[in-house]
């Protein structure tokens, strides 16, 4: 008798091999619901982006009987993973990743610098470095899933400090930032005068 699976389901993208070992003295040959695919191995493997029947018909190479069956190969689509697009953040601010829950589906978030991890679809995150966060979200009935990741730039705030001198008894204000080489400076003393700009007042 002609050798397949049963009846079977599998995700998008995913190989399975429909027949069984190769019997010697028997010949085999495959054909499809889907116009393209044609074996003659005991055992191929397959790759169906839509459902499909496969059928069998193995042949007792010295006597030419034959026997036919048939399997049918069921394709789950795979959940669409919406993570969101990447961004660039000021460190100490948040941002939502992802998307809105789809009922009957889970969501599973890591990330890289490790540490954050999240059951929800959408959740908020405040990284203090860049971070790479990775989503695998998964049709629960069907156990699909489909990963995907967003990167989250994190810059530095500035880190300005002041000081105050007397010279001449005239006050000299100085700012300094110990992050950046360079840096844009904006002076206002709340006496509705015009802003200065510059480290030094």
């Amino acid at each position: 008798a002609a050798a397949v699976i049963s009846n079977t389901a599998i995700c998008s993208g995913t190989a399975i091999s429909i027949g069984a070992a190769a019997v010697t003295g028997s010949s085999y040959s495959w054909a499809s619901s889907v116009s393209g695919f044609s074996s003659t191995t005991s055992n191929p493997s397959v790759s169906p982006a839509s459902t499909a029947i496969y059928i069998l018909t193995e042949t007792i190479t010295s006597t030419g009987c034959k026997a036919t069956d048939s399997v049918q190969v069921t394709v789950n689509p795979l959940p669409t993973s919406v993570v969101g697009s990447a961004r660039t953040i000021c460190s100490g601010d948040t941002t939502t990743i992802g998307s809105s829950l789809i009922n009957g589906h889970s969501y599973n978030w890591t990330s890289n610098p490790s540490g954050f991890n999240s059951t929800i679809a959408d959740p908020i995150v405040n990284p203090k470095l860049t971070t790479v966060y990775k989503l695998t979200e998964a049709i629960t009935a069907t156990g699909c899933s489909n990963p995907d990741s967003v990167k989250i730039t994190t810059n530095p705030v500035p880190n300005t400090f002041w000081s105050v001198g007397n010279i001449s008894k005239t006050y000299y204000f100085h700012a300094k930032d110990s992050l950046f080489a360079q840096s844009s400076y904006t002076w206002d003393f709340g006496d509705s005068s015009a802003s200065i700009t510059g480290d030094s007042v």
